[in-house]
């Protein structure tokens, strides 16, 4: 028997809890890479430690069984530490077995991950399903590593970064996600809309138009599409073998391609798919019509996501948004008289904000009245324009700490302003929490979107944040 690959997605090991963290949808860039892996002729097994809630001693002892050929770990920066655990105890109990980290952080910082982390042996940065296959030839013919495209390696004492690889031009021919290796039953679904439903996610196509100073665009600033009767495919395909239920195109503007919008939404009607399914996306304000969401809410779309931001046009300009609070109320009435649920995600803390135009954006959450809001503190991730803003200190942003564990998107700790001490942004969040949802038409929608068994987590995490204004995070090191 061929030797399998592993692949993991690393458990969130800063939980208070040690039950499962509630992923809601299983990894997809990993579910592309295990199908390009076993369309090359490899054996491949994939591990959830989030989803499945495993430690990282657990994840290592069930990623060696098998002898394999290689693990790869994926990590957005929240996580890098939680996968690095995992490499370290996969390198305890063997030391020889080749071990890869991959994903946005490997994507950002390929050679510090290395450096920071010794445990893992290699990086791949950029897209990484030809390089997963190019790594297993290599590791399966003990070519080693120097050549192959998109790859951070170790030599000796020393790294070596290979070329980055192009971008995948024909996003059609990649095969679908390999969702039959994957514990569907483990994820729970969006907002908890359907109890036991299966969700998964789909991309239409890769890369962003937006120009968003908060965003590494690690997929690329172009379009690249997919065709409808690909997309297609894959939801009948999703629906008829792996039983799901509900749909969630991760994309990071959803309808940016008005043309390819409509081709899948009456796809989906003609297909008689909307009576099978729902599904949710997220979208640009700025791409969105009244037409145009009347047909997607034909076409089974439930759930609408609108980066929003900020309720203050300055601030909206300061991160190029390039959208303005009118667009913004259209867009949200639009979806609303549609039948389309909406969430709008607002970011406190961006460059140059005060106590009043927090204030003000929490006004026009309210104003606006969508179903669901999410107010997010900054987070300024490593490869964009607020992480050198914050460690230049532009903008009043002050960067707090390189401790990747506190860059998690809801309650991480890693930045504060000038005149806003991260207590204060807390509070302040805390407060636009209270402002939207302690309403009576809004209660119901609480309950939905939060999950309870986490919620006594969460509020600890924000009453000891609040109390908390004399801790000091990890240095800054300033060589990032």
């Amino acid at each position: 028997m061929t030797a399998p690959i592993v692949l993991i997605n690393p458990p969130r090991l800063r939980n208070v809890t040690k039950r499962p963290s509630y992923t809601s949808e299983p990894h997809l860039g990993l579910g592309y890479v295990a199908a390009v892996l076993r369309a090359a002729g490899f054996s491949v097994r994939f591990i959830d430690g989030d989803a499945q809630g495993y430690s990282a001693e657990r994840a290592a002892e069930e990623a060696l069984r098998d002898d394999p050929l290689y693990i790869g770990l994926t990590a957005p920066t929240a996580l890098v530490k939680s996968a690095a655990a995992v490499a370290r105890e996969i390198k305890r109990r063997d030391p020889q077995r080749p071990v890869v980290l991959g994903g946005y952080h490997a994507t950002v910082l390929p050679e510090d991950s290395l450096r920071e982390f010794p445990a893992f042996d290699c990086a791949v940065f950029g897209e990484g399903e030809e390089t997963a296959v190019a790594l297993a030839r290599a590791f399966q013919n003990q070519t080693g590593l120097r050549g192959i495209e998109g790859v951070c390696f170790r030599d000796g004492d020393g790294i070596v970064a290979n070329p980055p690889r192009a971008r995948l031009a024909d996003l059609d021919a990649l095969p679908l996600p390999a969702w039959d290796l994957f514990p569907l039953h483990a994820y729970q679904a969006h907002y908890r809309t359907d109890r036991g439903v299966i969700e998964l996610p789909v991309n239409t196509g890769r890369g962003c138009v937006g120009r968003c100073k908060f965003c590494a665009r690690v997929t690329g600033g172009a379009l690249r599409r997919r065709s409808a009767a690909n997309i297609l495919a894959e939801v009948r395909d999703d629906v008829e073998r792996h039983g799901a239920g509900a749909i969630v195109f991760m994309d990071e503007s959803f309808a940016q391609d008005a043309a390819l919008v409509e081709q899948v939404c009456r796809g989906m009607i003609d297909q008689g798919l909307h009576r099978r399914i729902y599904w949710l996306c997220q979208t640009r304000i700025d791409s969105v019509s009244r037409d145009g969401l009347r047909l997607m809410a034909a076409a089974g779309c439930r759930h609408v996501s609108f980066g929003v931001e900020s309720g203050d046009p300055e601030l909206l300009a300061r991160v190029s948004k390039g959208i303005d609070p009118d667009r913004i109320r259209r867009a949200v009435r639009d979806a609303k008289d549609a039948g389309i649920l909406v969430d709008n995600f607002f970011i406190i803390g961006l460059p140059g904000e005060t106590k009043a135009t927090v204030r003000r954006t929490i006004r026009f959450a309210v104003e606006l009245d969508s179903d669901f809001a999410n107010f997010f503190i900054l987070v300024p991730y490593p490869g964009t324009e607020v992480f050198e803003m914050a460690r230049r200190g532009e903008g009043g942003l002050h960067l707090l700490t390189c401790d990747w564990d506190l860059y998690g998107i809801q309650m991480g700790r890693a930045l504060e302003l000038t005149g806003l001490s991260r207590s204060r942004l807390e509070r302040l969040q805390f407060r636009a929490y209270l402002r939207f949802y302690l309403r009576p038409s809004k209660l119901r929608n609480m309950l939905r979107m939060v999950n309870l068994k986490v919620l006594p987590v969460y509020l600890w995490n924000l009453l000891t944040g609040w109390f908390r204004r004399g801790a000091a995070p990890e240095a800054v090191d300033a060589r990032r």
